[in-house]
């Protein structure tokens, strides 16, 4: 798991939406398919899909650039 501050003035790309505070957190899980074999890998592919989508719901979005 990452979790750390960044400054928001550093994105500048177009369509990236950030609050207006001068500092958010980054949160990402990192995670590894072990064993590697192809249970494990799809249960991970259905986790990430339902966190996606609930990221989603909650109002995030995938920004096309």
């Amino acid at each position: 798991m990452l979790l750390y501050p960044v400054k928001t003035k550093r994105f500048g790309l177009p369509n990236f939406r950030v609050p207006n505070q001068k500092v958010v957190f980054l949160f990402a899980l990192l995670r590894t398919a072990v064993p590697p074999d192809d249970s494990v890998i799809k249960k991970m592919l259905n986790d990430n899909r339902r966190l996606f989508e609930q990221n989603r719901d909650l109002g995030g979005y995938l920004a096309e650039v």
